[in-house]
């Protein structure tokens, strides 16, 4: 600028700045200027210029690097529905901000973009167990990835005016992790009970609400009071997995675990997955069996019958589940019980431990021998009047006994018979299977089915 008159030949120049807005490639503009000064006595213009818009555009993947090399391989998939945004200064000095999201097949575009300075940031929060793959692997710019591993962002790079880069891409790969199930087992059944069962456990995860990951899984108990499956992989990191377990051999089925819900470890911040633990807990109760041995009536009677050896046959079944709603009777326990009045004999295994009786066993007695007493009374002497191990308290052994009780009375030309005279014996044992008792024990199969073998004393 400058002060005082003009002639009409001096020249001068105005410089108007325009900011575009709403344009869009192929519109025309026609641009029609004209002014006047104090002092020219002329006005300027009109002066007519068309202009036509062009654009350009950024583009373009973000794809599954399933092998993990930096570079777009054929049958690698596109992810959907990943935000990425553009950031920049394009040529007019305006500051760009735009935003969109990846379609079905992983592609993004950003259109109608003046010429500038840009960089390209994606957002793979939405994929747990993901990170971005290595940055610019290989010699061609169009199948590698763009996006730093640490922050998803591209370098700076220039647009050039009316043109298209389509090589902005970010590859993705996926961290993977491990389920280790833990089985616990408790009560007082778990030594005998427990020792020969075969678990078994479904294993299914899921992700971003799809299946990922889905197993079966088999533990044997071998006679441990707990067991633990190897590591079960891979599966992807994030992931949400319940187990299930399906089969719980002889385990009381009432107190049974419910699915347990576990993730597969995951840290954003390191892109590093891991190990998680699902533990479950089985109980076992038992119960174990006695036979007691009672004399009742005149003293003169009970006396002449207190070296007699009565004999009760003793039977322990449990109600198993055929099919079809029916149920059957299995033996686990059958055997003849020898003892004189007053003695208690207890059910012990060939080592003279206690034997333990599985929940739900039902045990009953019928004596055999009565030693010519008047009369005999057995408590349980039937399936349906049989006593039997109740669940609620699996960490505490049962107590069950049979009682038997023989009435004597003193009648002239009494004569004991039917017994065996213990004296010179010298001794007895108190085991159940001490005085040469032979119990057939049928135990559990771990398919459900129960084989036998023969306890003595």
């Amino acid at each position: 600028t400058r002060p005082g008159a003009f002639d009409p030949s001096d020249p001068f120049q105005i410089d108007i700045q325009m900011t575009p807005i709403g344009n869009h490639s192929g519109d025309v503009y026609r641009n029609i200027t004209s002014g006047r000064a104090d002092g020219v006595s002329q006005g300027v213009g009109p002066a007519r210029r068309d202009a036509q818009v062009i654009a350009s555009q950024i583009g373009d993947f973000v794809w599954n690097d399933l092998n993990a090399n930096g570079i777009q391989d054929a049958g690698e998939p596109g992810i959907p529905g990943i935000p990425v945004t553009l950031t920049g200064i394009d040529v007019d000095g305006n500051e760009v901000v735009r935003t969109t999201t990846t379609d079905a097949d992983g592609k993004y575009l950003f259109e109608e973009l003046a010429s500038g300075n840009y960089r390209v940031a994606f957002d793979i929060s939405s994929l747990p167990g993901y990170v971005y793959t290595q940055q610019g692997a290989g010699a061609d710019p169009a199948v590698d990835s763009d996006a730093d591993p640490a922050t998803g962002m591209t370098t700076l790079f220039a647009l050039g005016k009316n043109t298209q880069d389509l090589t902005i891409d970010a590859g993705v790969i996926q961290r993977f992790g491990a389920l280790v199930i833990t089985k616990l087992l408790e009560g007082a059944g778990v030594a005998e009970i427990a020792a020969q069962d075969q678990l078994a456990f479904n294993v299914t995860c899921t992700l971003n609400g799809s299946t990922v990951f889905e197993r079966d899984v088999t533990l044997q108990v071998n006679g441990q009071t707990s067991v633990t499956s190897d590591e079960i992989a891979p599966i992807p990191a994030g992931a949400e997995c319940t187990v299930t377990e399906t089969a719980a051999g002889s385990a009381d089925p009432d107190s049974l675990p419910a699915p347990v819900t576990v993730l597969i470890p995951w840290d954003p911040s390191t892109g590093e997955s891991g190990t998680v633990i699902a533990s479950l807990t089985n109980y076992y109760s038992a119960g174990t069996i006695a036979v007691t041995k009672q004399l009742a009536g005149d003293a003169a009677a009970m006396q002449a019958a207190k070296d007699t050896v009565f004999e009760v046959q003793v039977t322990c079944q449990i109600e198993e589940s055929v099919g079809g709603g029916s149920a059957e009777r299995v033996t686990l326990y059958s055997g003849v019980v020898k003892l004189k009045g007053g003695q208690t004999k207890q059910l012990t295994t060939e080592t003279g431990d206690t034997q333990a009786l599985p929940l739900g066993t039902t045990c009953f007695g019928v004596e055999t021998v009565t030693g010519g007493a008047t009369s005999s009374t057995v408590d349980h002497d039937s399936f349906e009047r049989g006593v039997t191990v109740t669940a609620g308290t699996p960490d505490r052994l049962q107590a069950l006994t049979i009682t038997v009780v023989n009435t004597f009375t003193d009648q002239p030309g009494l004569v004991v018979t039917g017994g065996r005279s213990m004296l010179g014996v010298g001794l007895l044992t108190s085991g159940l299977l001490g005085g040469g008792i032979l119990l057939l024990l049928a135990r559990r199969k771990h398919s459900g089915g129960r084989g036998k073998s023969q306890l003595r004393g």
